[in-house]
């Protein structure tokens, strides 16, 4: 019941509801699947039509000429049950559920969900959902949702109790550059919970970060130990919402779950020591971070972060980073006097540069190469265990991106790059310096909250 690869991973499926209306979920999810690259076997059920998008539409699942080892169903609420106790009979192991009315309904749909778990726990059935918008994995390629689209491979998996928070965070992701493993809503959670799909993850290989967006459980400490667990062989991070009363009444009728108080849900985070967030970019920064910088500098862990390394040509910003790291315990170590001079024998006497930490080169730092010559002597001080950089767009001046890439295969230290400016011409940036662990943002704070995730998990795994 509990092997999630085969919702993951099938080698056929049948989508039940299939239709050639692009107005009807059926179509939506059967195009996803198409559209995704799907290799496997695809099944379109529905006795209305002998062909959907070119395949051979069949009248139910009993006509299949085999068993499909997942069943994705776009009908409602009462034929899912139906559907769900024929699954059991022919012997399918994974269902994805996207219908809605049940337990979120009151108590005629919780009956109906009831009935749904019941039915799929006796005949060992791996149930997503009901009321779940779907799953992606990247790898596979399978895009099981209602939602077609493609996503950059990567290495981060969330699991979202909500479709639209969790599209969000796919949104989010994509224009941060930030590539997707596997995506799963949980919905209403009636079969597999919240630590399955962790206990799962934890053994993937091609996830290393989890994010996880949760609104409410009844079965908080089970979560809370799986998370805990997970954490401590991959970064976890956590967005709790429903923090006033009408958040969680509007919990109660989006899954049926009770919020439970946001503060007593912080504290245990906080005891446990899970990373959490309060907005989907928040989260998004940090999984950047997390995800692009590598598990392994010099051969060994990442080591805890104390001292942190600021290096601009204009000292505001880093100002903003300063007070931002420093809540959270990031000191900004005075430099020795061996990088100083190292420093000043590189700027020169011109223009006048007060040589201190936060590294402010002025002028001297619009031309690259001094910018990475200084940024070196900060990476080589031994009081400076992680670096972020600032540098603001201009038209005649390049960005230091290849130096960047050069003092940080050297020094191996984490480094993080804040290039202020507008997208279109920051992103250029973006593959040539994250292809080299080194994380990209265009918000100083962004930039600072990738360096907190990463002071985080250089302490947790020292616990």
């Amino acid at each position: 019941m509990r092997n999630l690869d085969v919702v993951f991973n099938p080698a056929s499926l049948a989508v039940v509801g299939a239709s050639p209306d692009s107005g009807r979920i059926g179509y939506n999810i059967l195009q996803s699947i198409l559209e995704g690259g799907f290799q496997g076997k695809v099944y379109p059920i529905n006795s209305k039509y002998e062909q959907i998008m070119g395949l051979t539409c069949y009248s139910g699942l009993a006509e299949l000429p085999t068993v499909p080892e997942l069943v994705v169903l776009a009908v409602n609420q009462y034929v899912t049950v139906e559907l769900v106790e024929l699954c059991a009979r022919i012997g399918v192991k994974g269902v994805i559920c996207s219908a809605g009315g049940f337990k979120e309904m009151g108590s005629e749909g919780h009956a109906l969900e009831k009935r749904l778990i019941t039915v799929a726990k006796n005949a060992g059935i791996a149930l997503v959902g009901p009321n779940t918008l779907g799953l992606i994995n990247t790898a596979s390629p399978l895009y099981a949702t209602f939602y077609p689209m493609t996503l950059n491979k990567g290495s981060v998996s969330v699991i979202s109790q909500s479709g639209g928070i969790g599209l969000s965070l796919l949104a989010e992701m994509q224009d941060e550059g930030v590539g997707v493993a596997k995506w799963c809503g949980v919905g209403n959670r009636g079969i597999l919970e919240y630590a399955d799909y962790l206990n799962y993850l934890a053994e993937d290989p091609e996830t290393k970060v989890i994010g996880i967006f949760i609104e409410g459980t009844d079965k908080g400490r089970e979560f809370i130990e799986g998370a805990n667990a997970v954490a401590r062989s991959k970064p976890v991070v956590i967005f709790k919402a429903g923090r006033g009363e009408a958040a969680g009444q509007a919990a109660r009728t989006h899954t049926g779950t009770l919020a439970g108080s946001y503060r007593l849900y912080q504290d245990i985070f906080a005891q446990h020591s899970l990373l959490t967030v309060d907005s989907i970019e928040e989260m998004v920064h940090m999984l950047k971070a997390l995800s692009v910088v590598p598990n392994r500098v010099g051969g060994g862990s990442i080591e805890t972060i104390n001292g942190v390394g600021l290096i601009t040509h204009t000292a505001g910003p880093a100002i903003v980073v300063a007070d931002i790291l420093e809540a959270v315990g990031c000191k900004l170590p005075e430099l020795t006097a061996a990088t100083l001079r190292r420093i000043e024998e590189t700027i020169g006497p011109n223009p006048p540069v007060i040589l201190r930490n936060p590294l402010d080169l002025a002028g001297s730092g619009f031309d690259a190469l001094i910018y990475g010559q200084c940024m070196a002597a900060l990476a080589a001080d031994s009081g400076v265990d992680a670096l972020l950089a600032i540098f603001c767009h201009h038209r005649n001046w390049a960005f230091p991106t290849l130096e960047l890439i050069k003092v940080q295969a050297e020094c191996q230290k984490p480094v993080i790059a804040c290039y202020i400016g507008e997208s279109q011409a920051v992103v250029k940036e973006r593959p040539l310096l994250q292809q080299a662990g080194i994380p990209l943002y265009h918000s100083i704070a962004a930039a600072a909250k990738g360096l907190v995730a990463l002071k985080f998990y250089g302490w947790r795994e020292k616990r």
